[in-house]
Order: C-alpha cells, then structure tokens, then sequence
C-alpha cells in the first residue's frame, strides 16, 4: 500500500513546490532587472570592478549564481561573504588554484573574478589587497555585493568602481504575474488580480511575493478552494 503523503502542491500536480525561493531550481532570470544584469555581464567581460545592491530577496543571489555559471564556476572564479567571520586571503586563494605545485614554486593565479557579498563586512585592509592584485590583473573583475546604496568603501575602491554601480529593487505587478505565471503556467487557483495583490502586500520583493504566495496556496488548498480571489488575498494577510 503506498502510504506517501501528497504534499499540497502534489494536489495542483506539480512534483516540487512551485514557488521555491532557490533560484536553481527553475531559472537565473531577474525580472526587471535583467538588462542591468546583461550590462553586468558586460562589465565583467570588460575586467570592471561593480558594486550591485539591493534590499534581501531582490535578486543579488541569483545574479551571483548566474555569474558562476555562465563564467565557467569556481574553476575561474572565487566566492567570499565578508560576514563569514574568515579573513579574505587572495594570495593563499591564488595559490590554491595550482593546489600543492603552487604553494611550493608561489605560483599565483591570473584573471580570477572576485565574487565579495556582504561588502560593508569589508575591512581596510581587505579592501587594499583587493586594490593591489586587482592592479597587478591577478584579479580581472570585482563584483561586490551589499544592501545599502551608500557602503563604507575607501575612496580609492569607490573611484576603482567609478560609474558601475547597479540597484537592484523591487518588482512590478506586472512582472510579479509574468514571474509567477512562468512557475504555475495557467493554474486558475491564482488569478492575476490575485497576484497583484499579494506582490503588494509582499512590498514588491520578490522573495517575499514567492514566499506569500506559497502560503495563500497551501492554505486554499488545505480548505478546498480551487481559486484564490484579489478579496481572499486582503483576507488573509489581514488574518495574519
């Protein structure tokens, strides 16, 4: 007797939760925002150093994994969140890329790319080695990554990045139900006035549009209902 339980979306015919926060599981796109992720890509190509932010969920992780991806992974690129309480060594980094043979003959790695998150973690003298093997093109890019438009940068690191600097913010209505109808196709238990509504109240994030969503669904489901209203919607974030 098979004794699987059938999770809501199961319910609505779908294998995996529709609305996943983990941007692998359906596609890199940021919508709004893609042209500026296009220039991004651009940059990167060009040996620029970037500063991208936005408010969490916005889009700043899937554009880091986009990056990864279309720029040949961790073969070519090195990832560190300055939050993570681990000092950024570049030259031990640089090293590590010729494994045993490189921390012996001090052969040195060129034309990395730099991903930094968390950027207002950034110490001085982080920021100095960075200016130094950017300089010296051990390092070809630098993209950081911060929430705050204004980060606490020294002045020479903010005349390196010059004009690249790119916002990532919130979503359109209209994206919202582009976004949304791109995971669930035509499934009516959302209308589109649903989801408009719901982006609203989800302050246009999309992390938070993604997350609300899947709550108002599991809960029609869980009560039967095969359509979930623009009304509905102002019901339940009222409930909360």
């Amino acid at each position: 007797m098979n004794t699987r339980i059938r999770v809501w979306y199961n319910q609505i015919g779908f294998h995996n939760n529709p609305f996943s926060i983990k941007a692998s599981k359906y596609d890199h796109r940021i919508l709004g925002s893609e042209e500026k992720v296009r220039e991004i890509m651009n940059k990167i190509s060009q040996g620029a150093m970037i500063y991208a932010h936005g408010e969490y969920g916005t889009g700043k992780t899937t554009m880091l994994k986009r990056i990864i991806r279309e720029f040949g992974g961790y073969r070519n690129i090195f990832y560190h969140s300055c939050n993570s309480g681990e000092k950024l060594d570049i030259p031990k980094l640089l090293k590590g890329k010729y494994r045993l043979l490189g921390r012996l003959l001090n052969l040195k790695a060129r034309g990395m790319i730099l991903l930094l998150d968390e950027v207002q973690c950034l110490t001085p003298e982080e920021e100095q080695e960075i200016l130094q093997h950017y300089s010296q093109k051990y390092i070809k890019t630098v993209i950081l990554v911060g929430k705050d438009e204004e980060v606490n940068l020294s002045h020479e690191m903010k005349q390196a990045i010059g004009d690249n600097v790119y916002s990532f913010g919130t979503v359109t209505d209209e994206n919202a139900v582009a976004m949304i109808r791109r995971r669930i196709g035509n499934l009516p238990l959302l209308s589109d006035e649903a989801i408009r509504e719901i982006n609203r109240r989800s302050q246009r994030n999309p992390r938070f549009l993604l997350e609300n969503c899947e709550d108002i669904c599991r809960n029609a489901i869980d009560h039967g209902q095969r359509r979930v209203t623009e009304a509905e919607v102002r019901e339940f974030f009222h409930s909360r």
